[in-house]
């Protein structure tokens, strides 16, 4: 991993970071509540009391760390999200020497096999640039820490539809069989016994090939409409059963559409995250697609 940084004027800050991850997996660290309460604004020995996050153009997030006796804050708000490229937004910290919001940019883009981040903050005039350069390397660090290595895959995705039906597309094996699996693939099979320790299991169909791919688990808990937590594995063509992740989904209202957060891990290696995330990330295209279709017949 490498790191340059220049400071322009005692004013504008721009660090460059390398790291081992593809670039959707970099800015979706910068877009998850969970993530990045891991390591923006985190300090060494500092408690994360409190971490809000709206990650959508105008959307406002909020972070509390508590440190000793003191809780600082940082407090913002988006005005670019453009995944997985761009991301500005603006910020203060209460303890700073200005309450006056500064101004970040990062632009993510694919390097080698990884990603390379520059991030440029504009700063007040007052802020001392060494100060801020030691945080921002030390957050970017703990950034590296979640996105690289044996790690969790994390997606975030605001559907466009009411929180109800965006639980039952997980829940209702009918719902579910109309998007499960990424593009080009059918399922032919959907059932669960939804309940804590019942099973899962789904068939998908090749559209080319025509061989089906099962892959199943077992409910760990179900708390409807906010939280379903599953183990997933995939039956291998010799009879053997791939290592088991969990898969952890939150759902929360947001105006009449639903966030939707996506936790699978830990993987025992880069590739195999790197594999699951683009079939779940086509998955979930078709969902969005499915809901907001079902969303326009009922208004119909």
């Amino acid at each position: 991993m490498a790191a340059s940084v220049e400071a322009d004027a005692g004013t504008a800050l721009t660090m460059t970071r390398i790291f081992d991850a593809p670039p959707e997996r970099v800015f979706d660290a910068w877009q998850d509540a969970g993530a990045i309460g891991q390591w923006l604004f985190a300090t060494p020995g500092g408690v994360m009391e409190r971490v809000e996050l709206d990650a959508r153009v105008g959307g406002r997030f909020r972070l509390i760390e508590r440190r000793g006796d003191v809780r600082a804050e940082m407090a913002g708000q988006f005005h670019v999200v453009d995944r997985p490229r761009r991301l500005v937004f603006s910020f203060a910290i209460d303890r700073a020497p200005t309450p006056t919001p500064t101004r970040v940019t990062v632009l993510i883009e694919p390097f080698a096999d990884g990603a390379r981040l520059t991030l440029s903050h504009a700063m007040d005039p007052q802020w001392a640039p060494d100060h801020v350069r030691t945080s921002w390397t030390r957050e970017l660090d703990g950034l590296a820490t979640i996105v690289s290595g044996p790690r969790e895959l994390v997606i975030t995705r605001l559907l466009d539809a009411p929180l109800a039906l965006a639980w039952r597309a997980w829940a209702d094996p009918a719902m579910a069989a109309r998007w499960a699996g990424p593009r080009g693939y059918t399922a032919t099979h959907v059932s669960g016994d939804l309940r804590p320790g019942g099973a899962w299991r789904t068939g998908l169909r090749n559209d080319e090939t025509g061989a089906t791919m099962w892959h199943s688990g077992v409910y760990l808990e179900v708390v409807a409409p906010e939280r379903l937590v599953f183990t997933f594995g995939w039956d291998r063509a010799d009879g053997s059963r791939s290592p088991e992740t969990v898969v952890t989904l939150s759902f929360a209202n947001e105006g009449g559409r639903t966030r939707m957060v996506f936790r699978q891990g830990v993987f025992e290696s880069p590739t195999a995250a790197t594999a699951h995330e683009g079939g779940w990330t086509s998955a979930f295209e078709r969902l969005a697609e499915d809901l907001a279709a079902a969303v326009a017949d009922s208004l119909a």
